[in-house]
């Protein structure tokens, strides 16, 4: 039980070293973060700091997308990353580097 504890915390504290838990945006606030996210924000070389303005202080916001597995999605478009949040638990599940088309597309170029 006490490796799951280990765990457990040096989990938490990765989330908690993105500045990204507790993040609002209306009525939606950061609480988790994916695994998924960790591994696109390293292989796609995002800085939180850009994450975290694509949220707070998007170009666009979409609307609800449900996809295949029933999941939703919300995209917050902004200047250098793109991420999608689940509406249902406040998580970010992925991010990437926002495309200059959308940049041009929203008017921030």
């Amino acid at each position: 039980m006490k490796s799951y504890q280990n765990w457990k915390m040096r989990e938490d504290k990765k989330k908690a070293d993105t500045g990204l838990i507790g993040l609002k945006n209306g009525n939606i606030e950061i609480k988790d973060v994916s695994q998924h996210l960790f591994e696109r924000k390293i292989f796609r070389d995002i800085p939180y700091e850009d994450m975290a303005d694509a949220f707070t202080n998007p170009l666009n916001i979409d609307t609800i997308k449900v996809g295949e597995k029933g999941r939703k999605s919300i995209r917050y478009i902004g200047r250098k990353a793109t991420i999608t949040v689940n509406p249902d638990n406040n998580t970010i599940t992925t991010v990437w580097k926002t495309g200059k088309d959308k940049i041009k597309k929203y008017g921030d170029e």
